[in-house]
């Protein structure tokens, strides 16, 4: 943002809570929040955008009295509009990982050690380069996770260095391939713990609830074996760690997956767009029954995208502002 902080149209106020939305007759006046201990108000002269991520995007809705009923009643919330959808259709990319040993110091793990940190930050700091300047993920892919599928359903990622437990336990050297679900079944839900604004919300994922879902890592570990087995990798393993290779029957595998797999942290769809009953936005991003307030975040999406949500989101974000400033037509109102 610094390049433009000194916009007068523009300014930014850190170390902030949002407490609610102002909403008056049905228009969103403004936005109620603490800074410091002290309570304060900011005016909308045209509109509100919320754009607060696909958890606290539903708790500021629902903390303004816009939601399912029974919810805000449960937490004695005066109710100013009903959208049951709030909050639903949580969605996330749920993974899990195989881990081998290499057979040859290969991994990012000779950088971790003093000399190893001193010549990857300065060769960051002076050229750019180096391990420093990647994330650790050196390959991606789009992978069907059975071979009668007409779309991949399956991303994997290669890490060049052991991780989770692997990583603390047995500091070798060692890779990690990463499968997420693309297309998850499993769906879960935000509430509210009260009307606390400062309380976190309650975040209920159910992942794995779906067998289908349990069904794609399953086969997804199978994958990443064939994987390590190709004439191209197997020289550089050594063993697999995890889950290991006397795990092979499918409880097993539901077994390893079940303790291990977990969030990536690419959460929608609890605003979801659409026309339906349970949709919270229109294809304009306004909240129905609302107005003056659009929600621009990955909440808006009715289902979760196959890939990284990042691109997304931006994008949502490029056509959000065009919308306000009114490069594009609104959609009908409903």
């Amino acid at each position: 943002m610094r390049p433009i902080l000194k916009r007068p149209n523009f300014s930014v106020i850190s170390e902030a809570h949002v407490n609610r939305i102002i909403i008056v007759n049905g228009t969103a006046t403004g936005v109620e929040y603490q800074q410091n201990g002290v309570t304060k108000i900011a005016h909308a002269a045209r509109e509100i955008v919320l754009s607060a991520d696909a958890i606290n995007s539903p708790q500021i809705l629902m903390l303004s009295g816009i939601g399912p009923q029974a919810e805000l009643e449960k937490h004695d919330i005066p109710v100013v509009k009903v959208l049951p959808g709030v909050g639903r259709n949580l969605q996330d990319h749920p993974f899990v990982r195989v881990n081998a040993l290499a057979s040859r110091p290969i991994s990012l793990m000779k950088y971790n050690t003093l000399v190893g940190k001193c010549v990857a930050g300065l060769s960051y700091l002076f050229s750019r380069r180096g391990p420093v300047s990647r994330n650790g993920l050196e390959a991606l892919a789009f992978i069907k996770s059975r071979p009668d599928l007409t779309n991949p359903d399956v991303q994997c990622h290669l890490f060049m260095l052991l991780m989770d437990e692997f990583y603390l336990k047995s500091p070798r050297h060692g890779f990690s391939l990463q499968m997420n679900i693309s297309r998850p079944e499993s769906c879960g839900y935000v509430s509210l713990r009260s009307s606390d604004p400062a309380a976190p919300p309650a975040m209920y994922a159910n992942y794995l609830t779906a067998e289908a879902d349990m069904v794609v890592l399953r086969e997804s570990i199978r994958v990443s074996r064939r994987i390590l087995a190709q004439p191209a990798f197997a020289p550089l393993v050594d063993r697999e760690i995890g889950p290991g290779p006397e795990v092979r029957s499918d409880d097993e595998l539901d077994a390893y997956i079940r303790e291990t797999a977990s969030p990536t942290y690419q959460m929608a769809g609890t605003c979801k767009m659409g026309d339906d009953d349970m949709a919270v936005v229109d294809s304009s991003l306004r909240v129905h029954g609302i107005d003056g307030l659009r929600v621009a975040d990955a909440s808006i999406m009715p289902l979760l995208v196959s890939g990284n949500t990042n691109a997304p989101v931006i994008m949502i974000a490029e056509k959000a502002s065009d919308m306000v400033l009114g490069r594009l037509p609104l959609a009908r109102d409903h």
